[in-house]
């Protein structure tokens, strides 16, 4: 069943496929997975730093996310404004951010 965001949601002509990174990691996946297919994250947030990264990213979000940990991957020397942060729950991941300017 389809929760609608306003009266006049309807269903989508065809719905998306689980959306994943070239890579293949997928929401729900293991960190473990993250770090076996990108290695050791550029940053790694936490506690304030996390709630602070949260209210930045999801202004538009009043609701809580309960994310544990974000980490992020880039940028690097070649594009330095791709950036790919995977928020964690539970050490799953919970929420994809991918930034591809």
């Amino acid at each position: 069943m389809i929760s609608a965001v306003c009266a006049k949601a309807e269903r989508p002509i065809k719905p998306f496929d689980q959306l994943k990174t070239l890579e293949g990691l997928v929401v729900g996946d293991k960190y473990e997975k993250a770090i076996q297919l990108y290695g050791s994250p550029q940053y790694v947030r936490i506690g304030k730093e996390l709630d602070e990264l949260i209210r930045d990213e999801f202004f538009a979000s009043s609701q809580e996310m309960g994310f544990d940990k974000a980490v992020a991957y880039g940028p690097n020397k070649a594009d330095d404004l791709l950036v790919t942060w995977l928020f964690l729950r539970n050490d799953k991941i919970a929420a994809i951010l991918m930034s591809i300017f």
